[in-house]
């Protein structure tokens, strides 16, 4: 804060009293405690086979979910969903481990699956048919 006083701060915590009390205590501007966090999207995670999931960026809100591609996805159709603001956050070959987005080089292909996250309206759409309506492609 001495080099630079505007400098937004946030501190995960792991006890949740303590994160409640953690922004004045520490003088940050976010605490939070992972668990508080993350169990919602554990719980999700577990029951629900899209996982589908909210959150709000800046005021603004948007939904995130397992999409698995029942056929072949190629990137310019992937350039058509963030073009409309859905972005793909990680993914997985089948058979393979969990990638960042940035590691994404070619074609999703039947069995692969992604974290995709975007406007509400876009996200549902695209979980329930597995491809963006005509309207918006």
């Amino acid at each position: 804060r001495t080099l630079n006083p505007g400098i937004k701060t946030v501190a995960r915590i792991f006890d949740e009293a303590l994160a409640e009390q953690g922004q004045e205590a520490f003088g940050v501007d976010e605490c939070f405690a992972a668990v508080t966090a993350a169990t919602p999207a554990f719980v999700d995670a577990a029951t629900d086979p899209l996982a589908i999931r909210g959150f709000n960026v800046n005021g603004t809100g948007y939904r995130a979910f397992r999409y698995v591609a029942t056929s072949s996805v190629d990137v310019g159709e992937m350039e058509a969903w963030r073009a409309h603001g859905l972005r793909i956050v990680a993914f997985r070959h089948d058979h393979e481990g969990l990638r960042p987005a940035s590691a994404l080089t070619g074609p999703l292909h039947a069995g692969d699956s992604a974290i995709v996250a975007g406007p509400g309206a876009l996200v549902d759409a695209l979980a329930t048919s597995g491809r963006l309506p005509a309207t918006v492609t």
